[in-house]
């Protein structure tokens, strides 16, 4: 009994049970402490920091530097991230809600669906802009306004829609101008139907059960 300290000295310390049958810490000169429980190290100091071997239960855990997983992240509650979060690999996610903005890098994809049935990118080589595709074998490309009564937009000075090897138009609408309908365009180039400033215009046969004209 004393108010002074106790001190121990060597290049080796043990602390275990009586017997020494079972080790409770190793302090070993130039190679760091090492914790055990049941005599199976569970902690150990190494040169850039330390080890835990099995699983951590912490209240908090407040990380200032850089963190390296080889294994498995498990989080059973929220994980709230307030820097960057840098993946190389894959991420598979079951439910995420995004409060923020969330920016994808140009030529990058975002994929929906196992196969990735659907794509959303920005693309910068070739035809520059903002592309909505889907898999060869995605089946239907939907798009739906289940608010009854509302309306689907799509808005542009130049609307055309063409078929998927994109070669051949079905209708082409541009800002003051005309509306122009086609036929198998590839074969015929010039529009079958096109409005104009005074009415429209038809190139080619009229084919008409009956016809009026007021």
């Amino acid at each position: 009994e004393g108010t002074g300290s106790l001190r121990l000295g060597g290049n080796q310390i043990v602390i275990g049970i009586a017997d020494f049958t079972e080790t409770s810490a190793v302090f070993t000169q130039g190679a760091g402490v090492t914790l055990k429980y049941a005599n199976n190290t569970k902690f150990a100091t190494i040169g850039y920091g330390v080890t835990i071997f099995g699983t951590t239960e912490t209240q908090k855990l407040n990380v200032t530097g850089i963190s390296t997983f080889e294994g498995n992240i498990d989080a059973n509650a929220n994980l709230d991230l307030q820097g960057n979060l840098d993946v190389d690999g894959q991420t598979h996610l079951d439910d995420v809600s995004i409060t923020g903005v969330t920016t994808i890098a140009d030529d990058k994809k975002l994929y929906l669906g196992d196969d990735q049935d659907l794509e959303l990118y920005y693309q910068t080589s070739g035809v520059p802009g903002a592309y909505v595709n889907t898999g060869t074998s995605s089946g239907n490309l939907t798009i739906k306004n289940q608010d009854v009564g509302q309306y689907v937009y799509i808005h542009g000075d130049h609307v055309h829609l063409r078929s998927t090897t994109n070669n051949e138009a079905y209708l082409q609408a541009q800002r003051n101008g005309a509306v122009s309908l086609y036929y198998d365009q590839s074969n015929h180039s010039t529009a079958k139907f096109a409005t104009t400033g005074y009415g429209a215009t038809v190139f080619g046969t009229i084919e008409a059960q009956k016809l009026n004209i007021t």
